[in-house]
This record gives C-alpha cells, structure tokens and sequence, in this order.
C-alpha cells in the first residue's frame, strides 16, 4: 500500500514545531481524547508520517496503542496480523533502548543488504512506503517506552542535526509520560473508591493480569479458596482457577469479546461444602481507561452465600418474570436449594422446578451458575 499523502521535506529548522508539539502533548494528559491529534503534530514536528507509543512491558496481544491517525490503520494491520511477534526493528531495538539509546534507527539494527531479506520490511513496512524508522526510548518509573516515528523515502532517514533537536526534547516527553501515568492510576483509584462505598468485593489488575488494589470486600472474601498468588486473583480448585485465567486474559488482551456466548464475562470458583463464588471481568476502556493508565480491568466478586440481591425491576422489564418467579430467583440469590425454597414458599416441589424451568426459558440460561451469573451481572 502507498500512502498518498503531501509531505514536506523534513526540515532542520524543527525547533518551533516541536516546542507546539511538547505543549499538545502535555495538554493531552489532561484531555486523553487528543492524544492522537498530539502524537501527530509531533510527527510532523520530527520530519515523519507518523508516530505512537509502545510500551516494552505487555501481554500476548497488543493493546489499543495511542496513534497518529495517519498510521492507525497501519498499525492496526501490524497488531492483528501479528507482525510485531516477527518485528526485527522490536527484537533488536528493545536491547539498545534498554541499555539507555535516547533514539535509534534503521542503520542501528541492520544492515542495508540485510533489509532486501527481512519479510516484514519488504512484505510489509515498505509496501506501506515506510522505508526509513526511528524510534524514541522513553523510560518512566522503571517501565520503557518507544516512540518509533515512520518516515518515507522523501523524508529520508533521521539524520545527525534532526536527531540532536529530537534528543533536546526527550527529558520533556518523559515528563509528560510520567503525568500520563499518574493521572491513570488515580483515576483508577477513583473507580475502586466508587466500588469501595458501594461495598463490593473487587480488584483492580493490570495489563499483565497482576493486581494492583482491592476493596475491603474484597478482602473479607479472601481465603484458602480464592487468594492472591504471585500479584494475581488464583482459586485453589484446578477447573475454577482455570476458568478465572482465561477470564483475566480475556479482560486485558481482548476486550472486545467480553462479554459474549462463547467467551462469558465471569469465572465460578468452586469451593468444598460451599456456595461457588463469581468473579465478573469489567474491561477498563473507552472513557473509563486512558492511554497509559496502569489499571486495564476491574473485577467483582459476588459470594451468594452474604445473599444476592435481586433487581426486581429489571426482571420485570427485561424478561417478563412473574411475581412467583422473581420470588424464586430472590431464593436462589440467598443460596437456597430448590427444595428448600419450595419448602420456604410453601409450594411443591414440582412447582418449583416448574418455575425455574420458566426462569431459565425467559432468561436464556440453562443452569444455576448461569442465572446467578445473570443476576450478578443486574447489580451494576
């Protein structure tokens, strides 16, 4: 693919356009939703296309990385197609920004008769008409970050001079991602005192699943059948701790299949002689995550043996439940087994499980676990 696009000449008089770009950058932390726009005046500040932010410390897949728009596409290509698992420029540039190389090119990491053999140049990187790369190290709080700016033949490679203006700026940009950071994390922190005061058991994770707060609940529930191993949410029975794995990467690699049929949004952790509990993944994105905060899913944990409230009237205009049924319901949220709540409603037993046969019907479940999944999922 060629880009059709009218690029000046990268010029060596950059200071002024950069200093623009610093500021729009800074104002970002502040407004995350002009992140894009920023990143692509400093882009053009620099003499490049485009350019985004890459942090070395990530799961299996990509998350949604704040880009210049005139690259999206192209790095939306580059994470689902996986070239970044093939990127020679990531396996040999992570090392040299590691060791403290405030910008690095091409000419850094391969040699020119090199690149005619490398698949992802000349398959990928130079049909999109990106023949020369550069990238920003950036490191904030232990965490490493590129910024790798794509550039086209016009443009030509980030010479000497360029690369002296750039460097000029970069104690700025760590300053800015540093902000970024913080002002993530709080507001983390402000989704999980809203949790806290509404008394529910929950967590906070990370992109790497590893928890990084938890509210009182959440503590109290806490014990030899859920617990916190290693920095992450792990059940003691093997099937539930399995199912909560899955959950956990689900929620902060791949949002956009939480929830669905085929990938539910909770886990059942299983205890001996005991009621199970649900956990329930809540992706952190759109305008409840920016770009750099640090928390990438928030997720509760109900226990319906301290007894599961009903949302009555969601039932009611949701899925159409009798008074009988939602009764019923009520029942199986405090944890009550069909014969005891037939027994405590005085009815048979036989219209019991009549009755649950309907609820299942109307709600579109097929088991308990399911339906207490539902009305966990009723309470936010």
């Amino acid at each position: 693919m060629t880009l059709q696009l009218k690029l000046p000449r990268a010029s060596l008089e950059m200071t002024d356009d950069l200093d623009r770009a610093v500021i729009a950058l800074s104002e970002a932390v502040v407004t995350p939703e002009t992140w894009a726009d920023a990143l692509h005046k400093f882009a053009r500040a620099t003499g490049s296309v485009g350019c985004f932010l890459y942090p070395y410390k990530q799961p299996g897949q990509l998350l949604d990385l704040p880009t210049s728009p005139d690259i999206r596409e192209y790095i939306d290509i580059y994470v689902k197609d996986a070239w970044y698992s093939r990127d020679v420029a990531a396996f040999r540039g992570w090392p040299l920004l590691k060791k403290g190389r405030a910008l690095i090119t091409d000419d850094d990491i391969t040699e020119r008769d090199e690149r005619k053999k490398i698949a992802i140049l000349q398959d990928y990187r130079y049909k999109w008409s990106f023949l020369n790369w550069a990238a920003i190290g950036l490191t904030v709080n232990d965490d490493l970050w590129a910024l790798p700016l794509y550039r086209t033949e016009r443009q030509g490679p980030v010479g000497p001079e360029q690369a002296a203006q750039i460097s000029k700026v970069i104690p700025q940009l760590r300053n800015i991602l540093h902000l970024a950071t913080l002002f993530g994390t709080q507001r983390a922190k402000t989704y999980l005192d809203l949790l806290q005061a509404m008394n529910h058991a929950a967590v906070l994770v990370d992109q790497r699943g590893e928890v990084i707060a938890q509210t009182l609940g959440m503590s109290n529930l806490l014990g030899p059948d859920l617990t916190i191993r290693r920095g992450r949410l792990s059940a003691s029975d093997v099937e539930s701790n399995k199912e909560l794995t899955s959950l956990l990467q689900r929620a902060v690699t791949r949002p956009d299949v939480l929830p669905t049929t085929q990938f539910p949004s909770y886990a059942i952790i299983r205890r001996p002689q005991r009621r199970p509990l649900l956990v329930r993944a809540i992706p952190l994105i759109g305008i409840l995550q920016d770009a750099f905060g640090r928390a990438r899913a928030i997720l509760l944990c109900s226990d319906p043996e301290t007894h599961l409230p009903v949302n009555r009237d969601l039932l009611v205009r949701l899925y159409k439940l009798s008074n009988a049924e939602i009764r019923l319901v009520a029942e199986l949220g405090k944890g009550h087994t069909v014969e005891e709540i037939a027994e405590h409603l005085k009815i048979s037993r036989e219209t019991a499980r009549g009755y649950l046969k309907s609820v299942y019907a109307k709600t579109g479940v097929n088991r308990q676990s399911q339906l207490l999944a539902l009305l966990a999922n009723l309470q936010l």
